[in-house]
């Protein structure tokens, strides 16, 4: 998992567990490895970390937790792949577009096709 950040980020944790165990079930966590990226952007210099999250089990979703700064940033639900290979995925690759109402437009149509994966 990637995440990208501003420059004075420091340390980036990742917590995750199954998302459909019970809720007193504890995360567990990763630390991020990071590196900063010079000249990515015109405006500004940013940190990109990005953290190895083992040990999951085939088609089952996962809560993830974003944390830095002392304060959680961001969730999301991830699947993992089914174990077998034969079953079709549905995929969508799409570069970085910005935050325009464009790109808020199509991320909207995207969701609909219900794609297993969203690489943007």
């Amino acid at each position: 998992m990637n995440i990208h950040t501003h420059i004075d980020v420091g340390e980036v944790t990742v917590f995750y567990k199954e998302f459909d165990s019970p809720s007193g079930d504890e995360f567990k966590n990763v630390t991020a490895y990071s590196f900063k990226y010079d000249g990515l952007e015109w405006k500004t210099a940013r940190k990109v970390h990005s953290a190895l999250i083992y040990g999951l089990k085939p088609n089952t979703k996962y809560l993830t937790k974003v944390y830095y700064n002392k304060q959680y940033w961001t969730n999301g639900i991830y699947k993992t792949l089914p174990s077998d290979p034969s079953i079709p995925i549905r995929m969508i690759n799409a570069g970085d577009s910005g935050y325009t109402e464009g790109a808020v437009n199509l991320s909207k149509i995207v969701a609909t096709l219900n794609p297993d994966i969203f690489f943007m």
